[in-house]
This record gives structure tokens, sequence and C-alpha cells, in this order.
């Protein structure tokens, strides 16, 4: 039984209508930003609304200013926009010298052609040089592979990277 995926029928209309990976890699950002802010103006509500009022704590704004959108970016384009997003995990990370993001990126490239840009990504990946604004993209590896052959080939692959903060 074939499930369907509203995430993955979103991005092929999109595609279809011309859009390319950067520009819905944009929305998803405007989109997450609202959704942040409707989130805050909801917590300053409840906060408002209860009987013990105190005034909220601030909201850590970086995440929404942080790499990692640009990084998806670049990470999609580098895939020649064959790949479809399957998974991101962000987590912080820091040092006794240096702070930043780990973050995970699963791909996914979905038939022959696809595939074979992920064999392109694969060998690509390790010395890409990203241009991010005031961060540094220090460590990029394939931390799995799996090449399944059957209903179609799609190539699944995860990637770790290490972004710092650049002074």
């Amino acid at each position: 039984m074939e499930h369907n995926n509203p995430i993955r029928e979103w991005r092929q209309a999109s595609l279809e209508a011309g859009h390319s990976t950067g520009e819905l890699c944009q929305k998803i950002e405007h989109i997450m930003n609202i959704i942040q802010g409707q989130r805050m103006r909801s917590n300053r509500q409840e906060d408002h609304d209860s009987s013990t009022a105190s005034p909220p704590a601030p909201r850590p704004a970086a995440k929404l200013r942080g790499p990692w959108a640009r990084l998806l970016r670049a990470v999609l384009d580098l895939a020649g926009g064959q790949a479809e997003l399957a998974r991101h995990i962000e987590r912080d990370w820091a040092s006794a010298t240096f702070s930043g993001t780990r973050h995970s990126v699963t791909l996914s490239f979905t038939g022959p052609e696809a595939a074979a840009a992920g064999e392109d990504f694969i060998a690509a990946l390790p010395e890409y040089a990203f241009d991010i604004p005031r961060w540094l993209v220090a460590d990029a590896t394939i931390s799995a592979v799996d090449d399944n052959q059957l209903p179609e080939r799609e190539l699944v692959v995860e990637v770790q990277l290490l972004v710092l903060e650049d002074a």
C-alpha cells in the first residue's frame, strides 16, 4: 500500500512549476520564521492570561538566524537538485575554543539519474568549499550510504557537518 507524503507532493508540484531547490529552501525558512513568531506570540498570550503573570523569558532568536537553512540550501545545490531532504537534525556543539552546531542530514536520490548525481555528491562533499556568511563548515563527511536497487534505485546518503561560528 502506497502512503501519500504531503511534503514530497508539495516539493514535486513546486519543482514541476519551475521552482528551484534553493527557492524551496527559502520558502521553508520563511514558513519556519512565521511558525516561530506565532509560537512566541502564543506563549506571550498564555503568560499574560495566567494568574501569576510574569514577564516571558526571552527566546533565543539565534536559531532562526543560524546557518541551518543556508547550509541545507548549499547541500541540496551540491546534490544538483536531484536529492530529496529526508531528515535534518541540528545539535549545539562547543569545544574549549569554538562553538557552533553539528548537523546530520539524510538525502534520498531516487531513480538512476538521481543516484548517479548522488554518487557525484558523495565524491564532491569532503572537499566542497561552503560559502555561508559568518559560519565555517569545519567538517563534512559521509557517515552512511544505503544503495537500494528495488523496486527502483534509491541512494540514501547520511551526511555529518560541523558548522562553527566564524569570529
